[in-house]
């Protein structure tokens, strides 16, 4: 509860304020023992769950290496890089955007390098 950061003027909805206030537990309440015992629950779920993280955390160095299955086979190209999933089937289902596209880009990138050794062949 740094009160610097706090800004100076409150609103009626003060989020952090009215957490403290109900986290106060009143001696003449009738529902303490309840608040009470749902606060310790909370607390022992809280450092059950540390030590199950924990634990698991442990348990995951043990140098074991999880291997996903993966496509076998030839996959066409395509802009990104992504390879298929494991289950593909081999059956490209594209309307043909993606050839396209990839043979204008190196079709663009030969005409760049055939465009710069034509210019500096008379050099």
């Amino acid at each position: 509860d740094d009160i610097a950061n706090e800004p100076f003027a409150r609103t009626i909805v003060d989020p952090k304020l009215e957490e403290y206030k109900k986290s106060i537990i009143h001696v003449d309440d009738p529902m303490a023992n309840y608040f009470e015992t749902k606060k310790l629950k909370k607390e022992m779920k809280k450092e059950k769950k540390l030590k199950k993280h924990k634990k698991d955390k442990d348990n995951n160095n043990d140098n074991k290496v999880v291997h996903k299955p993966k496509y076998k086979g030839v996959a066409p190209i395509n802009r990104f890089n992504i390879a298929p999933g494991y289950r593909w089937d081999g059956v490209d289902r594209g309307n043909g955007y993606e050839l396209k596209v990839l043979n204008i880009s190196s079709n663009s990138a030969s005409n760049k390098d055939d465009e710069y050794k034509w210019l500096v062949s008379d050099m």
